[in-house]
Order: structure tokens, then C-alpha cells, then sequence
């Protein structure tokens, strides 16, 4: 291959350097057949970038993909511009005149007023029926007995289960009032009233140390060391005595 090149070199250089010499003569020129194709040469120097091309055809939108986790709520926007004004609406009918409302509003309390006026009858007829077969009231206070005989912590549990408490007397009005019950049933009833707490200090149901008495003669006592409660005697006196022994249940409602 090297051996051929170097022929086809010499030929051409001897052709070159006989139509140099023969310029001013003139002669006919054969012309040679077509060398060879050459190696390629060494790659050039990157060139400067080309100016950018036209936008291209918008291809075809692709399938919708997955939904996205649900972001977090944005802020809060401005307050939006106020609308215009709706149109009117159409009339309401009449309505009823301050007089009208006014006397509609004391027909409702003059009937109310019955209602009460009625009720109000109804339970001071009660009370009084009550009160005639076995009990007694004075100022604004309710004596009432069921006819039992129980030991003093017994009756004191009925009155209480009842909304009330052992009678406890704190005037003269008010023992009368239960005396009256007692000469009704003919039987001593339990007071309230006791020194179960501290000996010889009598207080009332609520705590309260008496601030009325009305000891029968001689009273209290402690006979024997066991006479911590009270009973009423049929002449309206007090007298101590053994919480274990029954007596009439006589509640007090206030």
C-alpha cells in the first residue's frame, strides 16, 4: 500500500513540473485518473453555539396522572368586594299594632294569673284536709304524723326520706302546734332535739344548740346515763330519753 502511494506521488510531481516548464510552449495535456480518498483528519474545534431553533408542534397531552395528597388549607383571603344591592322584596302582610300585642299579652297573664290563682286553691285545700285528719301548721311551718311508732335514728330516717325532719320546736307557737298532734293520737312523739353529740349541750337537727326549751320539772336528767333524746309529754313538757325506745313520728316541713 505505502509502495503504491509512493508511485502515485512521483507522477503527480512529474506532471506538475512539465506543464510548469512547458507554459510558454504549447502542448496537449492528458489529464490522470482520480487519487485516492485520503484518512480523516483530526477532529475541529468545538464551535459556538447555533442560534435557537423555532418552537417545535405541541405533541399530544399525555394521560392524567395520579391525584396528589391533599395539601395543607392556605390562608385566609382578603374579604371580597361588597356586592350590589338585591332586589326589593315583595310586601309582608299587615302586622298587628302595639295595642293589638298589648292586649293579646295581658289576656295571657290574666289567664296565668287564674292558672295560679286555681292551683294555689287546689293546695290549700290539700293542706287543710291533711292538716284536719293528722297534723297541724303554724307560720309557714307543717306538723304532719303517719301514726307510727319508731326508735329515735328509725323516725328520723322517715322525715328526712320524706323531704323533712323530726319536729323540733322553737317557740311557744310551734310546741303548741305539736302538742296538738300528740293529744290527737294520745302518744309521746320523739323531738328532734338531742344531746347525742356532746352530754348535757341539747342541739337542734341542723347542729345548732336550742334556743328554745320547755323542760317538764326536774328535766333533763340522764337517768341511768342513757338519755340522750326527747320526747314531748301530753302536757306539752320536755323530758330526756333512751333513744331506743319507740315513740310517735311527728315530721316538720318548711
Amino acid at each position: 500500500m505505502i509502495q503504491y502511494l509512493w508511485t502515485v506521488t512521483v507522477i503527480a510531481a512529474f506532471l506538475l513540473g512539465f506543464v510548469s516548464h512547458g507554459q510558454s510552449e504549447t502542448c496537449s495535456v492528458v489529464q490522470g485518473l482520480p487519487g485516492l480518498n485520503g484518512r480523516d483528519g483530526r477532529d475541529g474545534f468545538k464551535g459556538e453555539p447555533g442560534p435557537t431553533g423555532a418552537v417545535g408542534v405541541r405533541g399530544i397531552a399525555g394521560a392524567p396522572g395520579k391525584q396528589g395528597p391533599k395539601g395543607e388549607r392556605g390562608t385566609d383571603g382578603a374579604p371580597g368586594k361588597i356586592g350590589t344591592q338585591g332586589l326589593l322584596g315583595q310586601k309582608g302582610e299587615k302586622g298587628d299594632s302595639a295595642v293589638s300585642a298589648l292586649e293579646a299579652l295581658k289576656r295571657q297573664v290574666e289567664s296565668i294569673s287564674g292558672q295560679l290563682n286555681s292551683m294555689q286553691q287546689s293546695l290549700l285545700a290539700q293542706k287543710k284536709a291533711m292538716l284536719f285528719s293528722r297534723g297541724s301548721s303554724t307560720a309557714g311551718k307543717f306538723f304532719v304524723t303517719n301514726g307510727v311508732e319508731a326508735k329515735y335514728n328509725d323516725a328520723k330516717s322517715t322525715c328526712s326520706s320524706a323531704g323533712g325532719q323530726l319536729a323540733s320546736p322553737r317557740n311557744v307557737e310551734e310546741n303548741q302546734a305539736v302538742l296538738s298532734i300528740i293529744l290527737l293520737y294520745n302518744k309521746a312523739p320523739f323531738l328532734g332535739i338531742n344531746d347525742i353529740q356532746t352530754e348535757g349541750s341539747f342541739r337542734y337537727p341542723t347542729g345548732e344548740v336550742i334556743s328554745y326549751n320547755n323542760w317538764n320539772t326536774g328535766e333533763p336528767n340522764n337517768s341511768n346515763g342513757v338519755e340522750d333524746c326527747v320526747e314531748m309529754f301530753p302536757n306539752g313538757k320536755w323530758n330526756d330519753k333512751n333513744c331506743e325506745e319507740k315513740r310517735l313520728v311527728i315530721c316538720e316541713f318548711s
